[in-house]
């Protein structure tokens, strides 16, 4: 229950609320109205290694019209934003015109036309924003019911709705795929939200797209997601990383012979935040034991970033990496998409666990530490 939905966050990295593909180089129009939008700069932009590349701009007037232009290789997501903002809408080209109906205010709400791409994304949003509402009121019903005050005999009916809806939201995306196989807007979709370590789910998709979405931009991402997820089963030995900012870089054998734990999360979300406090409980009982902690934050606006991190005031090293897929922890242990994440690791180098939450996490180092006495 500590998992975030990635429609409410860490999607608008990946995908945002707009899709726009374009192929053989062809240009493409978006135009459209931001009604409400206010005199400045919006930025045509595409995600490259983590970071957004601008292709055109405007200065916006008060009527919030717009019509800009990109070129594209092959079909693959473009992104709308103000300024250095992180993007408002994204969309995905397929060689035709793309138009957008949006107010400010309400830009999940957002019309948007364009290719068949579009259409099949505008139609698993609908469905995905409905699984985004259930259960986020599925999880506020689980505060309530931990707080002090409140109903404990209901904590369990009401984590067992949110497990459902999770279940029934993994099984629709993979429907979606499935059905789907010649778009090259659904490995994205499978990698984005079927992100929960190896499942001989992914190599069964995999095998379902047609040759030309298997090659594109996307499906070689998803072959590189499921590679991944496959070299960080359970069991196996931790590959090399290096986790770097300006001034420090964390790698591998800084922990060599200690008991590890990694961590991706996003800044400026509830879900993330309660989390990462749980988790500075669990730190501060089994430090002195010898635990470890190395987290990453991949997404979020810097200010969010330097709020978080004030308030929560970390005992441990704290990367700031917000690169999306390309962060370092998300793309060697296929963490992409479900936040927070976390990845743990014994003194031996072998992975013991991937997923937990902080709860889980000390019954697994409780665990470990009985079997050692």
């Amino acid at each position: 229950m500590w998992k975030k939905n990635i429609g409410a966050g860490f999607f608008a990295l990946m995908c945002g609320a707009l899709l726009v593909g374009c192929s053989g180089g062809k240009t493409f129009r978006v135009k459209g109205t931001i009604e409400g939008a206010k005199n400045g700069t919006l930025y045509l932009q595409y995600e490259q290694d983590g970071r957004y590349v601008s292709v055109d701009s405007l200065e916006m007037g008060r009527d919030g019209r717009f019509d800009l232009t990109g070129e594209a290789n092959e079909p693959r997501m473009y992104y709308l934003a103000f300024g250095k903002t992180a993007p408002v809408l994204s969309f995905f080209a397929e060689g035709v015109p793309v138009t957008v109906r949006a107010h400010i205010d309400s830009l999940d709400r957002a019309q948007i036309t364009g290719g068949e791409g579009q259409t099949l994304y505008n139609e698993f949003m609908d469905y995905m924003r409905e699984f985004a509402a259930r259960k986020e009121t599925a999880y506020l019903n689980i505060l309530r019911a931990s707080a002090q005050d409140g109903p404990k005999d209901s904590l369990a009916d009401y984590t067992a709705v949110y497990e459902r809806l999770d279940r029934r939201q993994l099984q629709y995306v993979a429907n979606f795929v499935a059905t789907h196989p010649d778009n090259p807007l659904s490995p994205l979709l499978a990698y984005t939200f079927l992100n929960k370590g190896y499942s001989p789910l992914l190599d069964t998709l995999q095998a379902k797209f047609t040759p030309e979405v298997a090659a594109s931009l996307y499906g070689q991402e998803f072959s590189h997601f499921v590679t991944q997820a496959k070299n960080t089963l359970v069991g196996m030995s931790v590959p090399e990383f290096e986790l770097r900012s300006d001034s420090v870089s964390f790698r591998r054998e800084d922990f060599a012979g200690k008991t590890l734990f990694l961590v991706a999360w996003t800044a400026g979300d509830p879900v993330n935040i309660d989390y990462m406090s749980a988790l500075k409980e669990v730190y501060e009982q089994w430090h002195p034991k010898g635990l470890e902690v190395l987290s990453s934050c991949i997404g979020g606006s810097d200010q969010e970033y330097g709020y978080d991190i004030y308030s929560l005031s970390l005992p441990w090293n704290e990367v700031r990496d917000a690169r999306g897929v390309k962060n370092e922890l998300v793309d060697k242990f296929a963490l992409t998409g479900t936040l927070p994440s976390g990845v743990l690791v014994g003194a031996d180098g072998t992975i013991l666990a991937r997923g937990v939450s902080p709860e889980a996490l000390e019954d697994v180092l409780e665990y470990l530490w009985q079997q050692q006495k």
